[in-house]
């Protein structure tokens, strides 16, 4: 899917490249109180509702729930440290196991680099929470409280039928590109170790005019090579997550991507990735569903209206706000 035009106004929920955040989020303040003839009319939207974005309507919520587990990919896109988020994935996790007994949840929050830990702390009950959070470091590779993303991990540890993966590559290779740039940090001989140095780092156009867009409107002030290498550091993580959600495919059971929601806008970061690596080994067929985790504030009813006429996933899923409240705007 092209991304619309330009927007003057976005959602930006948090920084990009901070430990604790990447995504920047598109979204618009504009309510429209005149509509196109034929434009049907939608009913106030609330917190809970599951909006199909091809209609707008809310979905039958069970029944929508229990479609996503005929899926071989369930993106969730979050607003990064919100406890409802993460029980809105903890809810589809359950979903998937009444009906297919099996699932792997990758999250982004964790690195390759961590995935022994994450491993060792689902196998290993003597393995305490500190040295967990130590062995994956926490602090230096997202930051922010761990108590807010807690509760789906210890899901996962308790459930024996999900695996949690590492979704993201090492972060310090991820700060290499950004401040050497793609070309010169592929050299790096920890490309190799991890497998990353001869990935199809595809530049596609509408992926580049989403993101340097958005670097522009929410990152001012950086010249030309600052942006080109923030969005190097952009395109290199959304292809090592493709990689990560390509390596899973078809193994065990659903996979539920769960990251911030700017790698799944309009299906570009990710989802796309992922589907052209299945193409060039002839599995097209792969059946990804998009769900935007969108904070919703009631006052700001326009934003939801945007979203949808965007097209910024295949479903809406409006939830609480966090204790941080709405998203910020920048303009």
């Amino acid at each position: 899917m092209l991304p619309c035009a330009p927007r003057r106004v976005e959602l930006c929920r948090c920084a990009l490249l901070l430990p604790a955040a990447f995504a920047v989020l598109i979204g618009s303040a504009i309510a429209s109180d005149s509509r196109s003839q034929g434009e049907k009319l939608l009913p106030p939207f609330e917190v809970g509702q599951v909006l199909a974005v091809s209609t707008g309507q809310p979905v039958a919520f069970e029944q929508w729930l229990a479609g996503l587990a005929s899926a071989d990919v369930i993106y969730l896109g979050e607003e990064h440290h919100n406890p409802a988020h993460v029980r809105a994935a903890i809810t589809v996790l359950e979903a998937i196991l009444v009906r297919k007994n099996r699932a792997v949840l990758l999250m982004e929050m964790f690195g390759w680099d961590g995935q022994a830990a994450l491993h060792r702390y689902r196998e290993d009950p003597r393995y305490s929470r500190d040295a967990f959070l130590a062995d994956v470091g926490w602090d230096k590779n997202w930051g922010g409280a761990f108590e807010d993303y807690e509760p789906l991990v210890a899901f996962a540890r308790q459930k024996s039928q999900v695996i949690t993966i590492a979704l993201n590559p090492p972060r310090f290779l991820v700060r290499k590109v950004a401040k050497e740039g793609l070309v010169t940090a592929l050299a790096d001989p920890e490309m190799d170790r991890w497998g990353v140095r001869d990935q199809p780092f595809v530049d596609d156009q509408s992926y580049r005019d989403l993101i340097i867009g958005q670097l522009r409107r929410c990152h001012g002030g950086l010249d030309e090579e600052g942006y080109r290498r923030m969005y190097e550091a952009s395109l290199f993580r959304d292809e090592g997550m493709a990689k990560t959600v390509d390596d899973w495919l078809h193994q065990i059971g659903p996979l539920v991507s769960y990251t911030g929601g700017g790698h799944i806008q309009y299906g570009l970061p990710v989802p796309n990735r992922v589907l052209r690596r299945r193409a060039t080994i002839g599995d097209p067929g792969v059946k990804q569903v998009t769900v935007y985790l969108h904070s919703f504030d009631p006052a700001r009813q326009g934003e939801v209206q945007e979203l949808l006429k965007e097209g910024i996933a295949d479903y809406l899923w409006l939830t609480s706000l966090s204790a941080h409240g709405a998203p910020r705007r920048c303009r």
